[in-house]
């Protein structure tokens, strides 16, 4: 800390562990208040290293480039309240001791970003830097400072310190997710008219230090000059290139919601005249599923809670990374009162894996994009049931509202409903553990298989909020809706009626019998029903091992293998 002001390194690291001690241990541990270490799903032992030492960890589930590692370092570091934010890599080849002038020039509120230059102490070649890297640097450096009308010795560096007021105040999330975002950020803030100051800081080159290859390199330069020129256009006002929004040191507001990402959102925003807008609302919590194990119970009983809002409509599932999308979102949360905490529920929301995007081939996590979005903060919810019973009820929910055919076995209803794979916890648990502190999660089993009291009150004192005797009499109505159904030995039987019956079992064989004067149809046969016990029961025991691990084992849970 400096003058009050708290300090907060941050480490984006890849492959990371020879080097990452040594960093570590030569910073200035009586200035740092904080060190975060952003793991961009190294294969070797970079976060075991990290947490040996203590070092506060996120990992990505899959690697998401140097840009989006950057990313969640700055939105992690401004949710714990950072003042002042360096980032040092872990690979050694900046000195770390710097970091102290770094942060006090940053202080002193002259700067409100710092880079360490390897150039200002005209030993950059001494030191390794290769000679096309050290031509490249001068020649790039020339061409920026000419388009954005500065005179840094060099944009290439990544030892840098930054005020939260210019990383509240970037709209760094429209960034590159790849090395270029380093050269986007600094371009931004110098349009937007944030002074930026130097310092010479001594480099090394050997093996283990991070270093980008030549073809990589010839793309960065392509970058840089791209960059440079988009942002020649809008400091002359010539066009409004959307990586450099309307923004100014002094009149920071006139970015649009949908131009912001949460952790920029949940900011107080300040009018051009100093005045404050009224906060963006931004739940605190969220109901993440599993479908079929009482969300919609849960989310009725919050929603008579005096001190909670939550919106009269769940399962409403939108696409965080889009910003029409996300400011609809935060739009339902907009009725909310002053002394009220707000959450959503979407019982899908639990099953992290959604096939790949069509846009960029990867694989979509909710997990990453919530995680990245709303933040590491909020609280998270998850109710489950014994997962082969979730399968079977989430199967009737389908064939009762028509969204699949009688004639379609719940085996090969997987494939397109994900109904077998939503009840895989141990996986998708997993994945939101990557993204969330355990101790931000909340596993509750449904109330069809606990006192949904006890349930209730769980939730409200992870919640913080105090019971009142009309929400603990609501907990009574266990809202669990779905097809009337049968479990016999040979399988679950359903009443004919209840099928539509244009389009039952045109391919499938079963069975019928009258019970009751009603005739019932054998929808599932015990061979599928132990089947999908079979299938389920490995990530079953490493769900078990998971709550054990983590201290939130349920007695509900241990029945279900």
């Amino acid at each position: 800390m400096i003058n009050g002001k708290k300090v907060m390194v941050v480490m984006p690291a890849y492959h990371a562990e020879q080097t990452l001690e040594a960093t570590y241990r030569a910073l200035p541990h009586d200035v740092v208040d904080h060190v975060l270490l952003v793991d961009d799903a190294s294969s070797d032992n970079t976060v075991a290293v990290a947490k040996s030492l203590g070092i506060d960890v996120i990992t990505h589930a899959r690697n998401r480039g140097y840009g989006a590692n950057q990313k969640t370092c700055y939105r992690a570091a401004l949710d714990k309240g950072a003042d002042i934010i360096v980032m040092v890599h872990p690979d050694y080849q900046y000195e770390p001791r710097l970091a102290t002038a770094m942060a006090a020039m940053i202080e002193s509120e002259v700067y409100d970003l710092v880079i360490g230059s390897r150039i200002l102490g005209g030993k950059a070649r001494q030191s390794g830097m290769p000679w096309w890297k050290y031509v490249a640097n001068r020649a790039l450096t020339a061409f920026e400072n000419l388009m954005l009308g500065a005179k840094l010795s060099e944009y290439h560096s990544g030892y840098r310190a930054y005020s939260a007021d210019l990383l509240q105040n970037i709209p760094f999330e429209n960034n590159s997710d790849d090395f270029i975002f380093d050269n986007q950020l600094l371009a931004q803030a110098i349009v937007a008219g944030f002074p930026v100051g130097e310092i010479s800081v001594p480099t090394k080159y050997f093996p283990e230090a991070s270093s980008i290859n030549l073809p990589r390199s010839i793309k960065y330069g392509f970058g840089v000059l791209g960059t440079a020129c988009l942002g020649f256009l809008a400091r002359t006002k010539l066009t409004k290139p959307n990586l450099f929004p309307t923004l100014s040191k002094n009149s920071k507001t006139t970015l649009e919601v949908t131009d912001q990402r949460p952790t920029k959102i949940t900011q107080q925003l300040k009018t051009k005249n100093g005045h404050n807008k009224d906060q963006i609302n931004v739940p605190s919590f969220l109901i993440i599923g599993a479908q079929k194990s009482g969300t919609s119970w849960l989310h009725h009983t919050l929603r008579q809670h005096p001190s909670i809002y939550l919106p009269k409509d769940k399962d409403w599932e939108p696409d965080f990374l889009k910003p029409d999308d996300f400011q609809k979102f935060l739009q339902r949360f907009s009725q909310r009162r002053s002394r009220q905490i707000s959450g959503d529920a979407c019982a899908a929301w639990f099953w992290t894996e959604r096939g790949a995007d069509p846009a960029t081939g990867q694989h979509r996590n909710v997990a990453d994009d919530i995680a990245n979005t709303l933040g590491q903060g909020i609280k998270l919810i998850v109710l489950l049931r014994n997962p082969v019973q979730r399968a079977i009820s989430a199967y009737l929910h389908h064939l009762k509202h028509k969204t699949l055919s009688p004639d379609t076995s719940i085996i090969d209803a997987d494939s397109n409903l994900g109904i077998i794979t939503l009840s895989q916890y141990g996986f998708h648990l997993e994945n939101w553990l990557k993204c969330y502190s355990a101790d931000n999660i909340l596993l509750l089993p449904s109330p069809a298989e606990a006192n949904p009291e006890d349930i209730f009150s769980q939730a409200i004192n992870f919640l913080g909020v105090p019971p009142t005797p009309e929400s603990v009499e609501d907990t009574k109505k266990v809202i669990m809706p779905g097809m009337q159904k049968l479990q016999l030995s040979d399988g679950v039987w359903v009443p004919e009626e209840s099928l539509e019956s244009s389009k039952r079992f045109a391919n499938r064989e079963t069975k019928t019998q009258t019970i009751n004067d009603k005739k019932f149809v054998r929808i599932i046969s015990q061979d599928e029903i132990d089947a999908i016990q079979r299938h389920l029961e490995l990530d079953t025991r490493k769900f078990l091992n998971l709550v054990k691990k983590y201290k939130k084992m349920h007695p509900a849970f241990s029945g279900w293998l």
